[in-house]
């Protein structure tokens, strides 16, 4: 009795991840709007990941793609003087909707100008992000799950947080810079800032070659700190 059992669990998981498979199919996305006429730039995602890089335009472009099954697994709208870009997980329904079966992952791609952009701002929930030769006034990151790396980047304001990953940052330059980490090692390398704090939980603290102007203050719970 108990192998039939087991046997019928067996069918029921592997036909769950077939019916998965078939389901989700690979989505493209891409446009582009002129970046003068924007203040914020928003990006709101579940678990696709998230890669910033220049723009040799004046316009910013944005470009997906992934394997999801919603027709249209990235939305991009435009909110006042806002650009709001945001990725939602698909939910299976019926009886496979209690089951996960793998991440139907993809990653999002944004080209921003040099200028012209005040303020980016990233939510992610499960994902990595990814910031490279882009500058603006304030950048904000808040990671819940995933890797962030930051390189090449200037910023006014930079503001790097995540519950559950290792936070980078290289060769990049900020007025005032704020690193806050719970679970996971922080490493900054090359960096240039008049102010510099980072909090972390539970991880380890790494700092290369930064020049600091009026205070560098790290703190952690429980984890090593290093400076040279």
């Amino acid at each position: 009795m108990k192998k039939i059992i087991a046997t019928s669990v067996t069918s029921i998981v592997i036909g769950g991840i077939v019916l998965s498979l078939y389901s989700a199919e690979t989505k493209n996305f891409k446009t582009s709007c002129n970046a003068k006429n924007i203040d914020t730039l928003k990006v709101y995602t579940d678990s696709w990941d998230v890669k910033f890089k220049k723009s040799n335009s004046n316009e910013v472009t944005v470009s997906a793609e992934g394997r999801q099954k919603d027709k249209a697994p990235v939305t991009f709208q435009k909110d006042g003087e806002d650009l709001v870009i945001s990725q939602k997980e698909q939910k299976n329904s019926g009886f496979f909707g209690g089951f996960t079966f793998g991440k139907q992952g993809g990653t999002i791609y944004i080209n921003v100008p040099d200028s012209d952009m005040n303020n980016i701002e990233i939510t992610n929930k499960d994902g990595n992000i990814q910031l490279s030769e882009i500058s603006a006034e304030n950048i904000v990151v808040d990671n819940h799950s995933g890797d962030e790396k930051v390189n090449n980047v200037s910023a006014h304001i930079g503001k790097f947080s995540s519950k559950d990953g290792g936070i980078s940052v290289e060769n990049s330059s900020f007025e005032k810079l704020n690193i806050t980490s719970a679970s996971g090692d922080n490493e900054m390398k090359e960096i240039h800032s008049s102010n510099v704090k980072v909090s972390s939980i539970d991880g380890t603290v790494s700092i290369k070659d930064i020049t600091e102007g009026k205070s560098l203050s790290v703190n952690t719970k429980s984890g090593d700190i290093g400076v040279s």
